[in-house]
């Protein structure tokens, strides 16, 4: 992010606490979220987030092969892993951080009309819950309004997921934010 003047610019000066770690070159996306999150505490910071995601390993799994490092490629599992880590950094963390998980390998809903038709069990829907589309329509919340954080599968601890398994939803992404 360096190379891209990041730490020159308006989000970091905003941020000051983010540019000791800038200017140290351990400056993540998730830093740059939990400290906006922690900026705006009355302001939800939702996401639409797949369990995997077909454009993002194809990524990591390009990235790493191109390294001098042998990497192994990811699958689904550890990618989800890595989704769950992130997001439940944040639920601990913060009280307005909430997701809505989708069982696909979507990349992307909401510039597609797929939108429409998705909810938690995949891009198609059918499934039961509440839809994509009614879930993002909640946004901007009325005052006392609450939204939940959905997803699809037995809710399980960290130390219960499966290794080799996307069809569960982690305990510690479970939130729910409530608009002042």
């Amino acid at each position: 992010m360096v190379d891209f003047g990041i730490c020159d610019s308006p989000v970091i000066a905003n941020m000051p606490d983010l540019q000791l770690e800038c200017d140290a070159f351990t400056l993540t996306l998730q830093d740059i979220a939990s400290a906006s999150m922690a900026l705006h505490p009355d302001v939800p910071f939702a996401w639409l987030q797949s369990k995997s995601d077909a454009v993002q390993e194809a990524y990591y799994d390009a990235i790493g092969l191109s390294m001098d490092d042998e990497l192994d490629v990811i699958d689904d599992a550890q990618f989800f892993d890595g989704v769950n880590t992130v997001f439940a950094d944040y639920a601990k963390n913060h009280d307005n951080a909430v997701t809505y998980m989708v069982d696909s390998h979507m990349h992307t809903y909401t510039g597609l009309d797929v939108v429409y038709r998705s909810d938690a069990t995949g891009a198609e829907g059918g499934g039961d819950g509440i839809s994509m589309l009614d879930w993002i329509s909640q946004f901007p919340l009325a005052k006392n309004q609450t939204v939940v954080s959905v997803c699809h599968g037995d809710v399980v601890s960290e130390e219960d997921r499966p290794e080799h398994d996307t069809g569960y939803c982690a305990e510690e992404v479970e939130s729910s934010y409530t608009q002042k």
